[in-house]
């Protein structure tokens, strides 16, 4: 990303958001696992949203590090993931009878994947990382299938946030 751009922060965290939430990229992983395989695929699709919107948010703040725009942009998208979160906690709280914060669950899951992070040494590949997280979560910790579905959505996550945050034009905020 060029060092000069200006980033809309309200165009920005609205299309991030957006994409965070989409699921066809999720869809394509989870159809490319074996119907016949030991792994739970509903705990998948359910780990692999919460995975994606994770990588989101991290990528934010990962491929932003050096720009004044990164807090601005990462807390308005995190903003956006919360106000999602509060209706599906509604509607998930109302049909199971039982309180449920969609919110603290991803907060759950963000730390578990950022502790699996930072506790690796520099020149380790964060999607080398994140792959075993997420197979954990899934209950298949040894599953290669698992780690590669969590390793490659990572990784086409980390990817889209790089090609959109360098496609976008110089724009006043």
């Amino acid at each position: 990303m060029e060092k000069n751009k200006i980033i809309n922060i309200k165009t920005a965290s609205e299309n991030l958001f957006n994409y965070a939430v989409e699921r066809d990229d999720l869809k394509y992983i989870i159809a490319t696992l074996p119907k016949d395989n030991v792994l739970n695929l509903v705990k998948v699709e359910y780990e692999i949203v919460l995975l994606k919107i994770i990588s989101v948010g991290w990528a934010i703040s990962y491929f932003l590090e050096e720009y004044p725009e990164k807090e601005q942009l990462s807390h308005q998208f995190w903003l956006n993931i919360h106000e999602f979160c509060k209706n599906l906690s509604f509607i998930s709280t109302a049909s199971m009878n039982k309180d449920f914060d969609y919110f603290v669950l991803l907060k759950e899951r963000f730390d578990t994947y950022f502790d699996a992070i930072k506790g690796a040494g520099k020149t380790d590949d964060p999607t080398s990382l994140v792959g075993p997280e997420f197979a954990v979560l899934c209950g298949a910790k040894d599953n290669a299938l698992a780690i590669l579905a969590g390793s490659k959505m990572f990784s086409c996550a980390l990817s889209a946030v790089r090609n959109y945050l360098d496609s976008i034009e110089s724009a006043a905020p």
